[in-house]
C-alpha cells in the first residue's frame, strides 16, 4: 500500500474534529435568501469523514453496482465514494431532499459520475435539461458517461486581463484570445499607465492601455480610463491602432446626428429633446447636403413623390422638417411628436402639422397625448385651478 494510501486510511479512522462547524444540516425545506458557491475541498471531505448522512447506504449500493457493470477499479471507486459522501452533505446543508443538480458545480472531482449516483439512488434534483461538468464529450477513460449530453457553455464573463466582456460559447479560460497572444509576446510587469501588476507590456503598458500611448505623451495628465472592450465570436486581426491626440474632423463631418438606435428599441432615459443647437449647427447647410441613411432617404423620396405637384412654401418647410428629422434621428425608429412640434416653433420655415400626419400614416410616429386635447376643456381646467378652492370645489364637474 502506497504512502498516499496510508494516509488517508489514517484520517478516516481518526475520530472527526470540528466537523459540525462544516457543513452543518440546515432546516427542511427552507429557502436560502442569498446562495453563493461553496469552497469544497479536500479538508471537507476529511470534516465529514465518519458522519452519518442520509441515503449514503443506498447510494453505496448504487456506486458498487455501477463499478461492476463498467469495470472501474478500487481507486475510482474510492474516490467517487467520497465526492457522493460529500454531496450528501451538501444536500443535507441545504435541507433538500434531493439535491438541486447545478450544486454538482462545487464538487472538485468526478461531478458527472457523482451525478449518475445520485440520479440511480433518486437523490438528485434533475435540471430542466441534463448537465455535463467534463471538457471533453464523453472522454475514453469514463466508459459510464454513456449519454450524449452536450458539455455546458461556460457563462458570460469577463477577460482577467483587459477586463473585456466575453460571450458566452468562448472556452479558452478567463483571457480572451487577443490577451492570451499578448502573453506570448511580451514580458509581465506594472503598466504604467493603470498601475496594474503582472500583465503583459509592451513599451511599458498593457494591451488596454497600449492604444492611449500617443494621448499619455500629449496629454500627461488625462485619464486613465480605457474603453471597455466586448471580444465578440469572430473578429478582425491585426494591430490595434492608437488613439488620435486632437484629429481634425472629417470635411462635412462637424454636425454629428444623435446616436440612432436598432429599430423596436426604446430609450433608456427619456427626456425633452433641445432642438435649438441643432437649428443652429445646421443652418449653414442646404437641405440637399445633409447625409441620410438609405431608410431615411427612401422616407424623404416618398414625401416629395407625394406633394410633387406643390411647390408652395408651405411644401418646403414640410420637406425641410422632415429631411432635418430624418438625418437628426433617423427612420429606423419612430419619432416623437413632441419633437416634431419642438423642432418647428423654432424657425417661421418648419412647419409640424403636415409632417406629423405624413409619419403617422407611416407607423413612424408617436403621438403625443397632451397635444390632442381638447381646447375649451384645457381653458376650464385652467380656469378652476385659478379660483380658490372652496370655489373651485363647488364648480359642477
Amino acid at each position: 500500500m502506497s504512502q498516499a494510501w496510508r494516509l488517508k486510511l489514517k484520517q478516516e479512522q481518526a475520530p472527526a474534529t470540528g466537523a459540525a462547524a462544516v457543513l452543518e444540516p440546515g432546516f427542511r425545506h427552507q429557502l436560502a435568501l442569498f446562495t453563493v458557491p461553496r469552497t469544497l475541498t479536500d479538508a471537507t471531505v476529511r470534516a465529514i469523514i465518519g458522519r452519518p448522512l442520509s441515503g449514503w447506504d443506498h447510494a453505496r449500493s448504487v456506486l458498487v453496482e455501477m463499478a461492476a457493470e463498467h469495470g472501474m477499479s478500487q481507486g475510482w471507486h474510492y474516490v467517487v465514494a467520497e465526492m457522493v459522501r460529500l454531496a450528501l452533505a451538501v444536500r443535507e446543508a441545504e435541507g433538500a431532499d434531493r439535491l438541486p443538480e447545478p450544486m454538482l458545480r462545487d464538487l472538485p472531482t468526478h461531478r458527472d459520475a457523482v451525478r449518475l449516483v445520485l440520479l440511480r439512488a433518486d437523490l438528485l434534483e434533475a435540471a430542466p435539461e441534463p448537465m455535463r461538468f467534463s471538457r471533453t464529450n464523453q472522454p475514453a477513460r469514463t466508459p459510464y458517461m454513456t449519454d450524449p449530453v452536450p458539455v455546458q457553455p461556460r457563462a458570460p464573463r469577463q477577460c482577467r486581463d483587459c477586463h473585456g466582456w466575453m460571450p458566452v460559447g468562448r472556452r479558452a479560460g478567463f483571457r480572451c484570445s487577443p490577451c492570451r497572444h499578448w502573453r506570448e509576446q511580451h514580458p509581465r510587469g506594472r503598466c504604467v499607465r493603470c498601475r496594474r501588476e503582472d500583465l503583459p507590456l509592451r513599451a511599458d503598458r498593457c494591451r488596454t492601455c497600449h492604444p492611449y500611448r500617443l494621448l499619455d505623451e500629449a496629454r500627461p495628465a488625462t485619464s486613465r480610463a480605457t474603453q471597455l472592450e466586448i471580444t465578440l465570436p469572430a473578429g478582425v486581426g491585426g494591430p490595434v491602432l492608437p488613439v488620435p491626440v486632437d484629429a481634425p474632423p472629417a470635411a462635412g463631418t462637424d454636425e454629428t446626428p444623435a446616436g440612432r438606435t436598432a429599430r423596436g428599441q426604446e430609450a433608456l432615459f427619456a427626456m425633452r429633446r433641445d432642438w435649438s443647437p441643432v437649428l443652429t449647427r445646421l443652418r449653414r447647410r442646404l437641405r440637399a447636403d445633409l447625409p441620410l441613411t438609405e431608410r431615411a432617404r427612401l422616407v424623404v423620396e416618398e414625401y416629395l413623390q407625394l406633394r410633387a405637384d406643390q411647390q408652395a412654401p408651405d411644401y418646403r418647410k414640410n420637406v425641410h422638417t422632415l429631411t432635418i428629422l430624418m438625418y437628426w434621428l433617423g427612420a429606423e425608429t419612430a419619432v416623437l411628436e413632441r419633437d416634431v412640434h419642438d423642432l418647428a416653433q423654432l424657425d417661421p420655415n418648419l412647419a409640424a402639422k403636415p409632417v406629423c400626419q405624413f409619419l403617422r400614416a407611416r407607423g413612424l410616429l408617436v403621438d403625443d397625448p397632451d397635444l390632442h386635447q381638447d381646447a375649451d376643456l384645457v381653458w376650464i381646467e385652467a380656469t378652476l385651478d385659478a379660483l380658490p378652492q372652496p370655489v373651485a370645489s363647488s364648480a359642477p364637474g
